[in-house]
């Protein structure tokens, strides 16, 4: 950012040279007559005189500069279309969104007509509010039962895991007892 901050600056005169500018007074106007781009091309191709070294060395900046600054431009135009590609994805993931909140609406949208029906009844609605009531402890605690359960497959688990790997081990250990058996076998032969 600060970069590109100074590139504008160059563009402009001001501070790219670390003090005044030698050709700045021959280039009044043309800026606002041509454009910025014009100012960067007339000082990148303005003549220059014989001996004058430190003007060349400050063209010879001012084109790495404008390198750097092509760098940094290429650079920013893969990130932008990275970030085009990243707008697009969540553009699909917004319009996906959306479908699944309407069709939460329309969820919605059905258990009011219910809701409605409900209350037109209130002996009714009174007993579907105890079967509800019913069903959602009954849904609580199936799920607290299935969670015991998942829980207790999970230490099971993990307990055959250790099991298994001592095994492994064990298995490993007798292999090599095996192993040296045979080789004192076959020595003591």
């Amino acid at each position: 950012m600060i970069r590109d901050a100074q590139a504008v600056e160059i563009c402009h005169g001001e501070g790219a040279h670390g003090g005044e500018d030698p050709f700045r007074g021959y280039f009044i106007g043309v800026e606002d007559s041509t454009g910025p781009g014009f100012c960067a091309l007339s000082r990148g191709f303005s003549p220059i005189p014989r001996g004058a070294e430190p003007v060349r060395s400050q063209v010879r900046r001012l084109t790495e500069e404008r390198d750097a600054l092509k760098l940094i431009s290429e650079q920013r135009e893969g990130e932008v279309k990275g970030l085009w590609a990243e707008l697009e994805a969540s553009r699909r993931e917004q319009t996906e969104l959306a479908k699944q909140v309407e069709q939460k609406f329309d969820v919605i949208k059905k258990l009011r007509v219910e809701v409605d029906a409900v209350k037109s009844e209130p002996e009714e609605w009174m007993e579907n509010m105890d079967r509800l009531a019913s069903e959602k402890e009954t849904a609580r605690t199936q799920l607290a039962s299935a969670e015991a359960q998942l829980r207790s497959l999970k230490e099971k688990t993990l307990v055959q895991a250790k099991k298994i790997e001592e095994f492994q081990s064990r298995l490993s250990s007798a292999n090599s007892d095996r192993e040296k058996l045979a080789k004192e076998l076959a020595a003591a032969k």
